[in-house]
C-alpha cells in the first residue's frame, strides 16, 4: 500500500501534538525514523525553521536568514564570547548561532568567511584546511602504498579523512576519479588486494552484521577498518545482496515492503558516495531494484527529489543542471559544471553552448558546443561527451566528430575515463595553466 499523503495542516498538527505529548519543541531529528518523515516536512515548508514557525514556535537563530554583514558580526561575536575561533561543530552546538549551512552557502566555506572576519590566522589547526593541496600525484601514490605495505590493506574513508598525514578520499578522486584508479595506477586489484578468500569476504561480513546489529550498508563497509571496500563485495559476488545470502544475512528488498526510511537512507549513502545528488541514470546503475522502489513509493524520482528538498532541474539524460561558481553558467551534468570552474578559475578566456552553425556554415541543427576556447590566438572547441554507451548519444556524438573533422574544426573531446585517469591540467595540458 502507497504511503499517505501529508497536507500542510496536517504536518502542522502533528507537530503540535508531539509538543503536548513530549513536553518539549520537537526537532528535525525526532522524525528522522518516524511517518511522516523529516523530508516530507521539508517539502512542505523548505526548511524545519518553517514549519515549526508556522506551528506557532518562536524560531531560533540556527538557520534564519542572515546577510553576509551579520554573519561576520555572529562570527566575531562567537570569538569574543566563548575564547575560541568558530568552528562547523562549534556553530552547530551554540543555540544563539548559526550553522556552518549559511556560510557555506554565503561564502563558499566557513574558512573564507573566516578570512573575512579576520579570525582564519588565529585558527590552531589552519594548516589542515589545505592540506590536501600539498599532496602531489607522486606524493598521493607513494602514501597509499606505504599504507597498504604496513597494514596489508585498504585504508578506509574515515582514516583517509582523519590522518592528517595522508591525503583525504577527495584528492584522491580529484587527482584519479577515485582511490581504486590510484589503487590500478600502483599496479593493486583493488578487487582482490589483501588476499581476500571468498570465505574471508563473508565471515568480515558476518562479523560487521554483528557489530553494527543491522545489514551492512556499502558506507557501513567502506568505514570499516578490517572489510575491504564494498567494491570488492559487489565485483567478486556480482551483487551485495548474493553476499547478504552466503552470509545468511536476513533482508527484504521487497520494493513493495521496503519502508521510506530505508529507501532513504540508501539514497543518501548513494549521495555521499557520489558527493552529489544522484540522477536516475545512478539510481538505475544500483545492484538493487532502487528505481523501481522509488517509483512504487513515490510514483517518481522527480516526486522523491522533491521530497528531499533537492531541485527539479533535469535535462533529457536526467542528468541536473549546474551553474558555475563565478560565471554562473548553465552546465548540463556535474562533470560539465566542474571543468566550467576549472576554466573560470583559471582565467581561462572561453564561451558556453556556441551553435555549430556558427561555426559551420552549412549546419542547420541545433547542436552546441560545450565549451569554445581561446588562447594564445587559436581557439579550442570543446565537447565532454558524458552519457557514453547509450545508443542515440553515442550516435549523435559520432556525428559531432565526423562533422568537425569535415569541416577541419580543432575539436578537442573529453570522456568520462579521462576524469577518472587524469587531472584537469593534464586534460588541458595544452593551454599551460600550471
Amino acid at each position: 500500500m502507497k504511503r499517505k499523503r501529508y497536507t500542510k495542516d496536517d504536518l502542522i498538527n502533528i507537530i503540535k501534538n508531539f509538543y503536548i505529548e513530549n513536553n518539549k519543541i520537537p526537532s528535525a531529528e525526532d522524525f528522522k525514523s518516524s511517518s511522516p518523515s523529516t523530508s516530507t516536512f521539508y517539502r512542505h515548508f523548505k526548511s524545519w525553521e518553517d514549519a515549526l514557525v508556522s506551528s506557532g514556535f518562536k524560531r531560533t537563530s540556527k538557520n534564519i536568514e542572515h546577510s553576509k554583514v551579520e554573519l561576520i558580526d555572529l562570527l566575531k561575536k562567537y570569538y569574543h564570547e566563548f575564547n575560541e575561533v568558530p568552528t562547523a561543530k562549534g556553530l552547530e552546538s551554540k543555540e544563539n548561532y548559526p550553522s556552518y549551512v549559511p556560510y557555506f552557502k554565503k561564502f563558499g566555506s566557513l574558512k573564507n568567511a573566516l578570512i573575512e572576519a579576520g579570525l582564519f590566522e588565529l585558527r590552531a589547526d589552519k594548516h589542515n584546511f589545505d592540506r590536501d593541496k600539498t599532496f602531489s600525484k607522486e606524493d598521493c601514490l607513494h602514501l597509499l602504498d606505504e599504507y597498504i605495505k604496513r597494514n596489508n590493506r585498504i585504508p578506509t574513508i574515515n582514516e583517509l579523512k582523519d590522518d592528517k598525514n595522508m591525503p583525504s578520499d577527495m584528492r584522491y578522486y580529484n587527482l584519479f576519479g577515485g582511490l581504486n584508479n590510484a589503487l590500478s595506477e600502483l599496479g593493486y586489484d583493488p578487487i582482490n588486494i589483501g588476499k581476500y578468500s571468498d570465505e574471508n569476504l563473508i565471515s568480515k561480513l558476518i562479523q560487521l552484521y554483528n557489530d553494527i546489529n543491522k545489514v551492512p550498508t556499502c558506507s557501513d563497509i567502506d568505514n570499516c577498518e578490517y572489510t575491504p571496500y564494498s567494491k570488492c563485495y559487489t565485483e567478486r559476488f556480482g551483487s551485495l545482496y548474493v553476499a547478504y545470502d552466503l552470509a545468511e544475512i536476513p533482508y527484504d528488498i521487497s520494493i513493495k515492503q521496503i519502508d521510506d526510511e530505508t529507501i532513504i537512507h540508501m539514497w543518501n549513502d548513494l549521495k555521499n558516495n557520489l558527493q552529489r545528488t544522484p540522477t536516475i541514470r545512478d539510481i538505475e546503475n544500483c545492484s538493487f531494484d532502487f528505481s523501481n522502489a522509488i517509483r512504487y513509493r513515490w510514483g517518481s524520482y522527480a516526486e522523491f527529489l522533491i521530497d528531499m528538498g533537492e531541485e527539479q532541474n533535469y535535462n533529457k539524460y536526467n542528468c541536473r543542471y549546474y551553474f558555475s561558481d563565478k560565471g554562473k553558467l548553465k552546465c548540463s551534468s556535474y562533470e560539465e559544471y566542474v571543468i566550467t570552474n576549472y576554466l573560470e578559475d583559471n582565467d581561462i578566456i572561453f564561451s558556453k553552448e556556441k551553435m555549430y552553425k556558427d561555426v559551420i556554415k552549412e549546419d542547420t541543427t541545433m547542436r552546441r558546443f560545450d565549451w569554445v576556447i581561446t588562447y594564445e590566438n587559436k581557439t579550442y572547441y570543446v565537447e565532454y561527451f558524458g552519457m557514453t554507451g547509450m545508443e542515440e548519444y553515442d550516435k549523435k556524438a559520432k556525428q559531432k566528430i565526423e562533422d568537425c573533422n569535415k569541416n577541419n574544426i580543432n575539436l578537442v573531446t573529453i570522456y568520462p575515463k579521462d576524469l577518472k585517469l587524469k587531472s584537469f591540467d593534464e586534460i588541458f595540458s595544452f593551454l599551460q595553466v600550471s
